[in-house]
């Protein structure tokens, strides 16, 4: 077990640590390039400007964990909980959030274009001066606590969203910048149409590349 470790500066590249148990482990400014992390307890961890490109972060739990300016570029985050982490500044280009828990989490001045956040939920997350673009919010959850001023959305998709989140979305940009299928689109036509949207923007706006049309 590695709860409450020194693995600041560590050399983790590809590492094999799914399911540890790493509560409180200080890994600042760690290379976890590709490492695999799924399922892991990181609550509490001080990931400060760890280097964690195509990490996978599945299922795992990063309660009120340190994320601070952490470079997590295509990092596999579906599912995970990180309520009350902090993720300020950090970077989430094309990271998948499907399903991560984020209420309360801090993104202030986040960099997230291209990420997946559908069925995430956001309650009174803090996202100001956040970059979204190109971000799909399918069925994501936004309360009216939710902080988005200053959050830039332009070429957001979204798909089956509540009233809520809808007020709050359209509140925070302008409506003919968000594609918004208007109905319950099967996945595949959601997809091909909001690519259509976005690539129409002056200038385009590019969705992550990865998708694989399921979701």
């Amino acid at each position: 077990h590695l709860q409450g470790a020194d693995l600041s500066e560590a050399q983790m590249q590809d590492a094999q640590l799914s399911e540890a148990r790493m509560q409180g482990v200080d890994c600042a400014g760690a290379l976890f390039q590709r490492a695999n992390l799924c399922g892991s307890q990181l609550q509490g961890a001080r990931v400060y400007k760890a280097k964690m490109h195509r990490v996978d972060l599945t299922e795992t739990q990063l309660q009120e964990a340190d994320l601070a300016y952490a470079e997590l570029n295509g990092a596999r985050l579906a599912v995970a909980n990180l309520q009350w982490a902090d993720l300020s500044w950090a970077c989430l280009r094309a990271a998948v959030l499907f399903r991560a828990e984020l209420q309360r989490t801090i993104l202030i001045g986040a960099r997230l274009p291209g990420a997946r956040l559908s069925y995430a939920n956001l309650q009174s997350a803090e996202l100001a001066g956040a970059q979204l673009q190109g971000v799909n919010l399918s069925s994501v959850i936004i309360s009216d606590e939710t902080n988005l001023s200053g959050a830039a959305l332009t070429g957001a998709g979204l798909n089956s969203v509540d009233q809520t989140t809808m007020r709050q979305l359209k509140a925070h940009t302008d409506a003919p910048l968000l594609f918004h299928a208007g109905e319950d689109l099967a996945y595949n036509s959601f997809l091909t149409q909001w690519l259509a949207f976005a690539a129409a923007l002056d200038p385009p706006v590019t969705i992550a590349p990865d998708y694989d049309h399921t979701d």
